[in-house]
């Protein structure tokens, strides 16, 4: 088997209204120090992982170079439901490429001690964000990155605007060669969350709900309001 980069990322996603929008309203997340997880766990040399298919014996894992451990935080975990589906689970890229692209977030393997971290491009809203590195990752030193949009609704539609805010921690963990397959009915892992170490990456920007105010209908994009007066006509254009 080839060996092959164990990344862990644990997710928060908050899904705020426009009253929460300001950083002023934010609510204040703290991670714990440690969770409950139901996905994977490195232990003496090698990860163990829960999956209800072992597809450790297959021959895609076998030449795979990632193995990435996704792992929510417990007070925002969404329930499954028809909009959202906020699963712990763990993946692994199909080919031999040495890059691999997972959630937000796209890993390039540069040495057996760094690991490149990129933005892959996928917006889930305003602003749109074009694909970028973010960091590099050392062996054991996690990042947390914060990050945000707002729903992409133009007034037409009868959509509140929503907002959404995401925190991750990403670690690159090392390189492994033994995958162990654990009783998913049986089995947790207690995972420490290493907090104090990481280093802060806020790409967050201030999300207006609206240009203008007017009966609240949410103006999108460019609002132009025509005033009458005379002699004159004025037009005043209002962009964001």
């Amino acid at each position: 088997m080839k060996p092959k980069i164990a990344i862990q990322i644990y997710k928060s996603r908050l899904i705020l209204s426009k009253e929460d929008r300001g950083f002023q309203n934010r609510p204040v997340l703290k991670w714990p120090d440690s969770i409950e997880s139901s996905t994977s766990k490195i232990e003496d040399g090698c990860v163990r992982f829960i999956s209800s298919l072992d597809f450790s014996t297959t021959e895609s894992f076998a030449n795979s170079e990632f193995f990435v451990t996704l792992d929510y935080h417990p007070e925002t975990k969404i329930p499954k439901n028809q909009f959202y589906d906020d699963l712990d689970e763990v993946s692994f890229n199909f080919s031999k490429l040495t890059r691999f692209k997972f959630d937000i977030f796209e890993f390039e393997k540069m040495s057996s001690d760094q690991v490149n971290l990129f933005f892959n491009g996928t917006n889930l809203g305003i602003p749109k964000r074009q694909s970028f590195q973010i960091a590099s990752l050392s062996l054991n030193s996690p990042v947390r990155i914060k990050i945000n949009w707002k729903s992409d609704f133009s007034f037409s539609q009868g959509k509140e605007r929503q907002f959404y805010e995401l925190d991750y921690i990403v670690e690159f963990k090392g390189i492994f060669e033994t995958f162990l397959r654990e009783n998913p009915k049986t089995e947790t892992f207690l995972k420490y969350i290493q907090i104090s170490n990481c280093k802060e990456i806020d790409l967050r920007k201030i999300l207006n709900e609206y240009v203008f105010d007017a009966k609240k209908l949410d103006f999108f994009k460019v609002t132009i309001i025509i005033i009458l007066t005379k002699p004159y006509l004025n037009i005043i254009v209002f962009e964001y």
